[in-house]
């Protein structure tokens, strides 16, 4: 290539930035020779876009000590959109709500992101993180991690960007094979308990025991048997994951609205389109059964196992053989929260009130 080609190829490339970009007085123009004047950037067009760096949730997370009025487009967000860093977190054009980093939030976008079509990004998820997502899922069995995978990969339609918790729950239901039940009265309850693997087989079927929750508590660890203890009663914010003992409420303020009666609070365990039953709906259910005891339960709709407790007083889980409860969402004055008590073999059963730090099972109603 001769010298007077080289410099014409030069000369060339100068010409077309110069027509596409011209900066006057400090000022850039991008299809325009006569930029805006209070304008530091003015790009011109009647074809095409101003396209923003495009980011998900997860990756606008690892953004190291962002300018206030960085602009980003995030592909997972909800609401999807643009979004302005204010100097303290990055909030949508839209509604102004903040990009939520909570590990619930992280897990939905992640298994919206996998759900592509075709079939791009395989899904990696793992029942832990499914276990992070709130509200609560139910009936996440370990050994079903490949298959929740797989179905993910499978059936990118039944998914949103970012997965919804109700998406996420259908597609458990479909790989576990189970779902819901209907009770006395045409009310419909989940088929097990919160955190059992399966319906009960027994009155004492170990696998359909489920969780213990203290009152008025979320999913947030604490309501595994094997969950660390720690000593109360603590300011509410301040549980962390701990199953909290020796005080007979966990809460150094008595809080009665956390799971408030029919009204499904930001504390309420139960999965998307459910909630914590109340008293009422319980006897309800067992006025209806062939023996109102711990039989008749198990020989309902609803199956219900006597599943034991956690001891409020040291965290220890016992087993009554005989004896169980089923938290409600009602609490009565200074009688403490209600909760349906089973006796195995007396024709007998009744409201009674455990400890607000006791651990007892949950089933969910539909809302």
């Amino acid at each position: 290539m001769n010298i007077k080609f080289k410099n014409s190829i030069k000369r060339g490339l100068l010409v077309t930035i110069l027509t596409s970009v011209t900066i006057v007085n400090a000022q850039v123009g991008i299809g325009t020779n006569t930029p805006d004047a209070s304008a530091a950037l003015e790009v011109r067009s009647t074809t095409k876009g101003l396209l923003l760096p495009r980011l998900t949730n997860a990756q606008i997370n690892t953004i190291s000590n962002p300018a206030e009025g960085l602009i980003i487009y995030c592909i997972d967000c909800a609401p999807k959109g643009v979004y302005v860093y204010d100097g303290i977190s990055f909030k949508s054009l839209l509604d102004n709500t903040a990009v939520d980093n909570s590990p619930s939030a992280l897990v939905l976008s992640q298994i919206g992101n996998e759900a592509d079509n075709p079939d791009v990004v395989n899904s990696v998820v793992t029942v832990a993180q499914l276990g992070m997502i709130t509200p609560a899922l139910l009936g996440i069995v370990a050994s079903n991690q490949t298959d929740y995978q797989n179905y993910i990969d499978s059936n990118p339609d039944n998914f949103s960007v970012p997965a919804t918790t109700s998406e996420v729950q259908a597609m458990i239901n479909a790989v576990n094979g189970f779902g819901q039940v209907t009770g006395a009265g045409g009310a419909i309850w989940l088929d097990r308990n919160l955190g059992a693997s399966r319906v009960a087989t027994s009155t004492s079927d170990a696998d359909a025991y489920g969780d213990l929750y203290q009152w008025g508590r979320n999913t947030d660890g604490h309501q595994s048997r094997t969950s660390n203890t720690a000593t109360g009663p603590v300011a509410s914010g301040n549980e962390g994951s701990n199953f909290i003992i020796g005080s007979n409420n966990w809460l150094n303020a008595k809080d009665n609205t956390r799971w408030n009666g029919t009204t499904k609070g930001i504390h309420d365990p139960c999965p998307s389109g459910f909630r914590v039953p109340t008293s009422a709906e319980w006897l309800t259910e067992r006025d209806a059964w062939s023996t109102q005891d711990a039989d008749g339960g198990f020989s309902s709709p609803l199956k219900l196992p006597i599943t034991g407790f956690r001891a409020s007083s040291t965290g220890e889980v016992r087993s009554f053989i005989r004896r169980g409860f089923y938290w409600s969402s009602i609490q009565s004055g200074n009688s403490g929260p209600e909760a349906l008590e089973l006796i195995e073999g007396v024709n007998f059963s009744q409201i009674a009130n455990p400890l607000f730090a006791s651990g007892q099972p949950v089933r969910c109603i539909k809302e």
